[in-house]
């Protein structure tokens, strides 16, 4: 029998009541800024997510600052059919400044890899899997 780590268990609890918080700002409209005048309320719910996310993050932006060391010592090494490099991972390599010169002319303290930008991108893709496996399940189940 497999089970679930408790760290997943924390993250998946934690990411839906983070996005229960969103959904009551949406209903409040345009007031929710007053409802939370005093305190963020997804900053408590976004602590284990973050927890989870930080070392999957931080992995990715190491391996991309030893990719552009290698590069910039010219040796830069040719990625093989052998090599595993997640989706994280080119992220971590679409979120650094070659590949967007744009960025480094608004942002001008921006330096190689940005991990607020890599976090978010990560969050929007975790968010957008869930809704596809949601609305799959509902076809699914309308089609049934």
């Amino acid at each position: 029998e497999h089970s679930i780590p408790c760290e997943a268990v924390d993250f998946t609890t934690a990411f839906r009541r983070a996005q229960d918080v969103l959904w009551n700002r949406l209903e409040l409209w345009r007031l929710w800024p007053l409802a939370e005048l005093t305190r963020d309320k997804t900053e408590e719910h976004m602590k284990p997510v973050l927890k989870f996310l930080d070392p999957l993050i931080d992995d990715a932006v190491r391996k991309q600052k030893c990719k552009a060391r290698h590069a910039a010592c010219g040796q830069d090494k040719k990625v093989s059919a052998d090599d595993d490099v997640n989706l994280l991972e080119q992220l971590a390599e679409a979120t650094d400044g070659e590949l967007f010169p744009i960025i480094i002319l608004i942002l001008s303290s921006y330096s190689s890899v940005d991990r607020k930008v890599l976090t978010d991108e990560l969050i929007n893709i975790i968010v957008a899997g869930r809704d596809t496996v949601c609305s799959s399940r509902l076809i699914r189940y309308l089609l049934i």
